[in-house]
């Protein structure tokens, strides 16, 4: 996996996320569906009549912060982070947490 991950240039766990997942991912300007083991001919047609693309999609965040029972945006009235993976590092969560509570009125510690 290790050598799939460096030929696409992105991290292994990007592979494994993808791996039989029948949905086709963008790597390298081309539509990759990533298998650990060789297709039959039936599978092959399969997925082929059926290709599914995987959905990128960017999310802003507006992050705010509770100072005496009042919330304050972080960043005035600007996105706060321009995308998940952003907030994820600058935050140190993870992006399974930030899409829990994304939209939920709940706080996070």
């Amino acid at each position: 996996m290790q050598k799939a991950a460096d030929y696409f240039n992105v991290d292994y766990r990007s592979i494994l996320n993808h791996l039989h997942t029948e949905l086709a991912s963008i790597k390298g300007g081309k539509l990759v569906l990533l298998f650990s083991h060789d297709l039959t001919k039936p599978e092959k047609q399969s997925i082929l009549s059926n290709a599914k693309k995987a959905i990128n999609a960017t999310v802003s965040l507006w992050v705010y912060k509770k100072v005496n029972d009042k919330f304050i945006l972080i960043n005035s009235n600007k996105p706060s982070y321009t995308s998940r993976f952003e907030a994820c590092k600058d935050l140190k969560i993870s992006n399974k947490t930030i899409n829990k509570y994304l939209d939920t009125n709940k706080v996070y510690k």
